[in-house]
């Protein structure tokens, strides 16, 4: 969902917002669209969880490990390649999987969106750090609005 900067303006900005994106991302989940945007493996778009980390020895037996949902979804539906053929002993864990992401009911229109893990609206609210609490950000993927509290 975020991608290195190389540029030399505002570096140390971004290389620091960059710092804490792994911190922010746990707390995300990203509702797909069109996947463009969204890792197949590393993104946190499906309701079991990341991919990656619910079926590691499927991940390692897959031959494009960094695609998109969009780079693996066919209008036939997902277009699965192993490195290797499948060992008898791993077909119960391929099948497992197989049913797993065979929920997803198809790409829509529009962009992925990230949002907040427990939010139905798509925004995060953090609370300022002065000592009132009288302050609410509300942030949209890449919207920021300020809102003082009632």
């Amino acid at each position: 969902m975020t991608k290195e900067v190389f540029s030399p303006y505002g570096v140390n900005l971004w290389r620091s917002i960059r710092a804490l994106w792994d911190d922010f991302k746990i707390k995300t989940k990203v509702k797909v669209r069109n996947g463009e945007k969204t890792s197949f493996w590393g993104d946190d778009w499906h309701e079991m969880g990341i991919l990656r980390n619910i079926y590691p020895d499927i991940h390692n037996l897959m031959l494009n490990q960094q695609r998109t949902i969009a780079g693996m979804w066919t209008p036939d539906g997902w277009e699965i390649s192993f490195r290797r053929q499948v060992n008898d002993w791993e077909i119960t864990g391929v099948a497992d999987f197989l049913n797993t992401i065979g929920q997803f009911k198809g790409s829509q229109e529009g962009e992925d969106e990230l949002w907040q893990q427990g939010s139905d609206r798509g925004t995060f609210r953090l609370m300022s750090a002065d000592d009132d609490k009288s302050r609410v950000v509300e942030v949209e993927l890449w919207e920021i609005e300020r809102k003082d509290k009632q």
